[in-house]
């Protein structure tokens, strides 16, 4: 729980800070249960197959067609 409490608030003031943020790292290490505990409503992740070969062919249309803050 201590990785957690560390990494909300690092996330929580990076939000304060910036519109869009990025976390990254390894697999099932709590990326996505961090960003849903915070509340994170726009949370993307390339898991998704749909979202992985969309951002990757074509990486701009991806981004202007997510739902903006």
């Amino acid at each position: 729980m201590q990785f957690y409490r560390l990494q909300s608030k690092r996330v929580e003031k990076a939000l304060s800070f910036f519109p869009a943020i990025l976390i990254t790292g390894a697999r099932q290490v709590g990326k996505s249960t961090l960003a849903k505990t915070l509340g994170i409503a726009n949370y993307i992740t390339l898991d998704n197959l749909n979202h992985y070969l969309s951002a990757s062919n074509d990486p701009i249309g991806f981004i202007t067609s997510l739902k903006k803050p």
